[in-house]
């Protein structure tokens, strides 16, 4: 028996007994010794398992007219569906590999039988032996063709297992193959053109009825690559035959059994499009595999469909899958072999999701057991998102990638503790906070609070971050009382970096993109010395110009990769720089000392005083030469006068512009003066503790990334140094895990 005949007999389509073969769904019994009987039989199942067609809709020996001879009957004959086997689709003549008749014979006997009036169809084929089907189509004139695959040999869409092809009877079969983030985006804004300008609904309500059709495509792909089954055709695709009422009757039966299985019925609600839409956006996205072309299709909907989403009043951008690609790659999952499925991530600004779905699939790719990576997905990765469009497509990303989608909550970031869940601090923090929007506001009462949106942060106390910044010179020096009080703004990238150490457990990691601005700029020294003071820095990695420019930002960026210290090393460095900085302070002290005495004392430099101070010398020193000079009520009287006419006229002149201007000016030197010596001091205090206190310097992993796999308007491109960047960062971390530093240990 052949293989094709094993699965006939299988799938219960034939029974084969020690005389007769029995066609079962036909109730066609014959001899199975007949050599001409097995090569219909073979030519029968092919048909089912190759090339589509249901076995009721295939019937033996229908009766039919050839020439001149009377009525003979056709071996095989494939009908149309629904048409109750009346209306012929397919011919095919069959004959035993030592049969005598010639080729051309078996063709035009079974081309006869295709254009008999009980027939009447255009297509006929004959199979002799072994060899492969011959067929042709007849329309006045024979033309040598293939046997359509269910119908038609429109483009069937297959789930291919990797090494293996597609049979050459089924060369119409097409695997899906992956687009571009930017190729994709533009066919995503034809759907949304679609949807949205038939008026009917708008750019929201379009967004959410496409995500419908984007969430049933991600599950339909899913769904074929957990079954690793080959040749399964794809359910999201158009059909041959198939009307576009059928199509979206069946797509609708489809995305409701997908929401149901993925358990987001209370997220996505029915589909409201009609027929023409559905078949518009399938045919679209039939052919490409999303999930092949963009770790975040969703997210990628999001930038084409609400630019308002992209950056509000949150400062929000989509993280591009080149750098998602990358931080996870780098990222303990991939390199520490003690994390397992007990280890949390968490993303306080999760968006739709892509950093978390991408943790999820590369500890699926470690961790082959399903058990280890569902109890991963559902314990252990937790995404904190502020837009609630956003994080419905968070949890539906989470959903569609074997759930964890109830650890996915609407809530503002900074707000984590209000949240109630079962973790508390974390291994892994990856995330790309807002930044480049509003400030966030202190709102000191309720009533202020009643003011904003309830999404909006109001624990702004709780983080020491958004202290006002006192000077530790002064206070050392005893010049300021060390007072909490609180800015009035603070940017929320800011914010998120006190966040970052409040979540992680010691020794936990983060990788934050973060602008340029927090690494250079003075005004951002005291979150520069929040980061030394609290965490171990591991890498830096410079990202272009243009790496959020597709997104309308021009933001200078860098991915920054920390490492939480424990207490008593971050106590232990507090108190160590804090010595070096009372030194260097008694070092600079009468320099200090000499220019705050001047700037005291600065309206004694102004010509105009120097002139009434004069003025005051000399009509004392006639006092001293006049006779009554021994009356010493009298003398005692008139140098009172003396000094008050004297100040009297210093204070006429302090309040003339000229002066003000002046000592605007002065003032300004001598404060440029005195930031230098502060500076000095911050510096010896800096150089003595990194001279003496040499046990606590360590390496940290710089890089420049100039090109990063696309370009400033999205479009791909072929070099991405971000790779070769990982595979040196990776083993940096290696290095610096496996022979931690003494004093971080």
């Amino acid at each position: 028996m052949t293989t094709l005949i094993e699965r006939g007999l299988e799938s219960g389509l034939i029974e084969i007994n020690e005389k007769n073969i029995l066609y079962k769904v036909q109730n066609f019994s014959r001899d199975w010794a007949n050599p001409e009987e097995k090569v219909r039989a073979e030519a029968y199942l092919m048909l089912i398992f190759n090339y589509g067609y249901s076995a009721t809709n295939i019937d033996f020996e229908v009766k039919a007219k050839q020439g001149s001879s009377g009525k003979t009957s056709a071996d095989i004959v494939v009908f149309l569906e629904n048409s109750n086997k009346k209306r012929g689709f397919l011919v095919i003549e069959v004959k035993s590999g030592d049969s005598k008749n010639k080729q051309e014979d078996v063709r035009k006997q079974a081309r006869s039988y295709a254009k008999s009036e009980e027939i009447n169809c255009q297509l006929y084929a004959y199979k002799i032996g072994d060899a492969p089907f011959v067929a042709f189509k007849t329309n006045g004139k024979d033309v040598e063709t293939t046997i359509p695959y269910r119908y038609t040999l429109q483009c069937v869409y297959v789930y291919l297992l990797e090494g293996k092809g597609i049979p050459e009877e089924q060369a119409h079969f097409e695997p899906l193959k992956p687009s571009t983030p930017y190729d994709l985006k533009r066919i995503f804004g034809q759907c949304h053109d679609e949807i949205w300008q038939s008026g009917e609904k708008g750019k929201e309500e379009a967004l959410e009825e496409f995500n419908k059709l984007l969430f049933l495509k991600m599950y339909d792909e899913i769904e074929r690559e957990k079954a690793e089954k080959h040749l399964q055709e794809y359910g999201f695709q158009t059909r041959a035959l198939e009307t576009k009422s059928q199509l979206r009757n069946r797509i609708i039966a489809q995305y409701n059994e997908a929401i149901e299985k993925r358990k987001v019925d209370d997220l996505l609600r029915p589909i409201n499009l009609d027929e023409y839409q559905i078949f518009f956006i399938v045919e679209k996205l039939q052919s490409i595999s999303l999930i092949a072309t963009d770790k975040d299709p969703k997210g990628l909907a999001f930038e084409t469909y609400t630019e308002n989403h992209m950056k509000g009043e949150f400062g929000q951008y989509f993280t591009p899958r080149n750098i998602v690609d990358f931080m996870v790659k780098v990222s303990p999952i991939e390199w520490r072999e003690d994390f397992n499925s007990a280890s949390t991530v968490l993303d306080p600004s999760c968006g739709s999701g892509s950093f978390l779905t991408q943790v999820v699939s590369t500890f699926k790719n470690r961790f082959r057991n399903p058990k280890n990576w569902q109890e991963f997905a559902n314990n252990s990765v937790y995404g904190i998102e502020i837009s609630e469009k956003i994080s419905v497509s968070a949890k539906i990303n989470f959903a569609l990638h074997d759930d964890g989608h109830d650890n996915v909550q609407r809530a503002n970031g900074l707000n984590l503790y209000k949240l109630r869940w079962k973790v508390k601090q974390f291994d892994l923090i990856l995330t790309n906070p807002p930044f480049g929007g509003e400030p966030i506001k202190n709102l000191s009462n309720e009533q202020d609070k009643a003011l904003e949106n309830l999404s909006r942060f109001y624990d702004y106390t709780d983080y020491t971050i958004t202290q006002k910044q006192i000077d530790e010179i002064e206070i050392i020096r005893g010049k300021v009382k060390d007072i909490i009080k609180y800015t009035d703004q603070i940017r929320p990238e800011q914010i998120f970096i006190e966040l970052f150490y409040k979540a992680l457990k010691e020794g936990g990691i983060v990788e934050v993109i973060l602008p340029d601005g927090i690494l250079t700029n003075s005004t951002a020294q005291y979150i520069r010395d929040f980061i030394e003071l609290h965490f171990q820095i591991l890498a830096i990695i410079s990202l272009p110009q243009y790496t959020f420019s597709h997104y309308g930002a021009g933001v200078k960026t860098s991915i920054l990769i920390l490492k939480k210290l424990s207490v008593k090393t971050t106590l232990r460095i507090k108190e160590q720089q804090k010595k070096y900085l009372i030194s260097a302070v008694k070092s600079y002290e009468y320099q200090l000392q000499i220019l705050e005495e001047r700037k005291a004392k600065i309206e004694n430099e102004h010509i105009e005083v120097i002139k009434i101070r004069q003025w005051q010398k000399y009509q004392i020193e006639i006092l001293e030469k006049s006779e009554l000079f021994n009356d010493k009520t009298y003398i005692k009287k008139e140098l009172y006068q003396l000094q008050k006419e004297a100040l009297r006229k210093i204070k006429v002149i302090t309040n003339t512009p000229d002066y003000k201007e002046w000592k605007k000016g002065i003032d300004q030197m001598l404060n440029e003066e005195i930031k230098v010596i502060q500076e000095l001091i911050y510096e010896k205090a800096s150089n003595d503790y990194k001279r003496f206190e040499t046990d606590q310097q360590y390496e940290i992993f710089m890089a420049i990334a100039e090109h990063i796999g696309y370009d400033a308007t999205g479009k791909p491109t072929q070099l991405n140094e971000l790779n070769s960047i990982a595979e040196e960062l990776i083993r940096f971390l290696k290095v610096q895990h496996e022979n931690p530093n003494s004093f971080f240990a």
